[in-house]
């Protein structure tokens, strides 16, 4: 699918630009693969002259019974161009979150790889939980009332570009008698 998006620039402000947006998206369903997904780009360019790309692909295959791989991934080059043209209040608030996880089960164990990513609309703060590891047992009976279910977890997190928040953000200093901030 092709689309286009278009908003006049007509007597444009600096919170109100024009803008023009081409979208294409493919679907995809592979039915002896047992797999489907899709993938979408959409170039934003405001009449400033910011743009931003959006690309999105979402994937889901089973490869067997006791292994599953699940996969959605987005991104956007401007998350402010994104933020000021979104015209649903909720979409402008909305963190652009990305998954991936495989899982398999072998005899009595289950394991899971995984991990996560958000950009947040407006700020440069990243987020990313990769990462994620999980494995774990059917209960192992020790005695008749009690019942041992191991488990192993790890998990690495990460925040870049944090925007300074509050008084932190400045460094009081004094100079001259006088309290001054960088």
């Amino acid at each position: 699918a092709v689309s286009m998006d278009w908003r006049s620039s007509a007597q444009a402000t600096a919170q109100d630009p024009g803008w023009l947006r081409l979208n294409s998206q493919f679907r995809y369903r592979w039915l002896n693969r047992f797999m489907q997904g899709g993938l979408a780009v959409s170039q934003h360019t405001l009449s400033s002259g910011n743009s931003n790309t959006q690309l999105s692909w979402n994937h889901s295959q089973e490869f067997s019974t006791a292994s599953r791989l699940s996969l959605s991934a987005n991104y956007v080059t401007s998350t402010t161009v994104q933020r000021q043209t979104a015209l649903n209040p909720a979409t402008a608030l909305a963190t652009i979150a990305s998954q991936a996880n495989y899982s398999k089960s072998v005899g009595p164990l289950a394991m899971s790889v995984g991990g996560t990513r958000r950009q947040y609309p407006g700020r440069l703060q990243v987020d990313t939980d990769f990462p994620s590891v999980n494995v774990s047992s059917k209960p192992i009976p020790i005695t008749r009332n009690l019942d041992w279910t191991p488990t192993f977890t790890y998990a690495r997190s990460s925040s870049v570009h944090l925007d300074a928040q509050g008084d932190f953000k400045f460094r009081y200093i004094e100079r001259n008698g006088v309290l001054d901030s960088l």
